[in-house]
């Protein structure tokens, strides 16, 4: 449950289960509520706990990174010292997971990073829960992930699949068999998405005519929101989706995690990049598209 105000400003999660529960707290300060009587919730605080300091570690790092007058060298040793703190709250968090494979508190954390940490790891940690818990709504993603995902990589053939655009029409990724195609993962909701999307236009106008296309998958959930996007942004190219946000099923195929991301597909289906952007997807189109 959430227990917060109309515009999500002060919010609090909580954890509900068949016992009696007390929550004290105050609108305006609701994320430093107390809940009592919950295990679930104790279970879920002491992980907070254990992640806490890195995370505010990592956080101290963003900061100095924000500094105007940091020179390159600094920001190389401050980068290096987030992925450092980050690969820490990630061992925290599986380590975590493994420790508690009975409580329903591992298996909405599993559900949320199965992908980031890949199917070897988050197959193993799935296939420590009980039943029970794989039933559960949060086993149940896990287990489509663990699935569909196809875990590919660069040099490997395309996986097809079909959804429908906004017109409900049918679409294959094979049906633009022949052309170099981007599959771009994008939504709605996501703002460096929707940064991106004026320098793909102009990246697409420069070279459609040349054998380019460009396959959007969206991960939206609200259709209304999705064709508004569509329309300010100018996307002139086929969009798809299947409007059940990141459970797109294509998105757990190409093991989509965070987006924007996109795969660049050659004209007989196969990958030969992730997530090129900008000058670097046009230096490479110049290259294809001679």
């Amino acid at each position: 449950m959430i227990v917060r105000t109309k515009d999500f400003s002060d919010y609090k999660f909580l954890w509900i289960e068949n016992s009696e529960i007390e929550l004290k707290g105050e609108k305006g300060s609701f994320r430093d509520a107390t809940i009592k009587g919950s295990r679930t919730q104790l279970l879920a605080d002491l992980y907070t706990q254990r992640i806490a300091p890195m995370e505010k570690e990592f956080d101290s790092l963003n900061t100095l990174l924000t500094e105007s007058k940091i020179t390159q060298t600094r920001r190389a040793e401050l980068v290096t010292l987030q992925v450092s703190v980050d690969e820490r709250i990630r061992n925290e968090t599986i380590e975590f997971v493994r420790e508690n494979p009975n409580s329903i508190v591992s298996a909405s954390i599993l559900n949320t990073y199965s992908r980031a940490w890949g199917k070897e790891i988050s197959g193993a940690l799935y296939d420590s829960l009980p039943d029970q818990i794989k039933n559960s709504t949060y086993g149940k993603s896990i287990n489509q992930y663990l699935q569909l995902n196809k875990e590919l990589k660069i040099g490997d053939k395309m996986v097809d699949f079909q959804q429908v655009n906004y017109e409900n029409e049918k679409i294959k990724l094979s049906g633009f068999t022949g052309k170099v195609v981007l599959l771009e993962f994008w939504a709605a909701w996501c703002g460096p998405c929707r940064r991106e999307n004026p320098a793909l236009v102009k990246t697409y106008k420069t070279y459609k005519d040349k054998g380019f296309e460009i396959l959007g998958v969206s991960l939206d959930d609200k259709k209304e929101n999705w064709l508004d996007a569509i329309e300010k942004d100018g996307l002139i190219w086929e969009n798809v989706s299947e409007l059940n946000g990141d459970r797109n099923s294509a998105a757990l195929i190409y093991g989509v995690f965070a987006i924007p991301d996109n795969f660049l597909i050659d004209q007989n289906g196969t990958i030969l990049a992730r997530n090129l952007r900008g000058e670097k997807l046009d230096k490479k189109l110049k290259e294809l598209l001679r």
